[in-house]
């Protein structure tokens, strides 16, 4: 229903921007479409009312706890007790490393509001003292940017981490990157990820890198070991923790 009407008004999205929830509407301004906001905003509304509306006339079916559906298929006879409890997941912390040489800074100090609000996750960053990043965890490549510049990693318990070398480097196209893994590549702490040619970029561009966890709702502990001073690669850098 929300679609329907954002149809309707001709709604687009202008930008690309990974803003969290409602806030992704404001990719639809345009100066040169004055229904396209508006009409996101309609559309949003219309899909969370009727959500609610529909909800309170048909309801919804609770479901059957899981304890009470495993006693109903005991053995006749059986105590409810004797249901095989499930054993509990423990997750220790999970400990990421410095993936460059450099200067640590806290997350609200890199000079780009996506990174230091925390939109884009959450985490610190590094002003590189060299042009090598290197792996901060044990985990995978879950994709290298066309433009080299920025690499996503997949670790330990799910974690998600985009690493950003330097602000606005995007529109180098790829210039001074040199990628040395690939998409689905298994990496190990300290494995050459990329490299690139610090000095030219800094040049031109802020060279401060934001090391962040991009899916931080799925952990209740993101914080910086080091947040100031020299660090080296290898050196924990940040915890985690579910």
């Amino acid at each position: 229903m929300g679609a329907l009407v954002v149809a309707l008004f001709g709604s687009k999205n202008y930008v690309y921007a990974r803003l969290p929830s409602l806030l992704t509407t404001v990719n639809a301004i345009s100066s040169n479409d004055s229904m396209s906001f508006p009409g996101m905003l309609i559309g949003c509304a219309v899909s969370a009312v009727a959500a609610i509306v529909l909800v309170q006339i048909i309801g919804c079916d609770e479901k059957t706890p899981v304890a009470a559906s495993a006693n109903a298929s005991a053995p006749l006879g059986a105590r409810p007790d004797a249901v095989e409890e499930q054993p509990t997941v423990v997750t220790e912390d999970i400990t990421v490393y410095a993936p460059m040489n450099g200067e640590a800074k806290a997350l609200e100090e890199v000079n780009y509001p996506t990174f230091s609000a925390g939109i884009l996750g959450q985490g610190a960053a590094i002003i590189p003292a060299e042009g090598k990043l290197y792996a901060p965890f044990d985990g995978k490549v879950a994709s290298v940017f066309d433009t080299r510049h920025a690499i996503c990693l997949e670790g330990e318990g799910g974690m998600e981490m985009l690493i950003h070398v330097g602000l606005d480097t995007v529109s180098l196209g790829g210039k001074y990157f040199t990628a040395k893994v690939k998409d689905g590549d298994t990496i190990k702490v300290g494995d050459l990820l990329l490299e690139f040619d610090v000095d030219s970029i800094r040049r031109e561009f802020d060279t401060i890198t934001p090391v962040l966890v991009t899916n931080a709702d799925d952990f209740s502990v993101i914080k910086a070991i080091q947040a100031s001073g020299t660090i080296k690669v290898g050196e924990p850098f940040l915890k985690v923790k579910q």
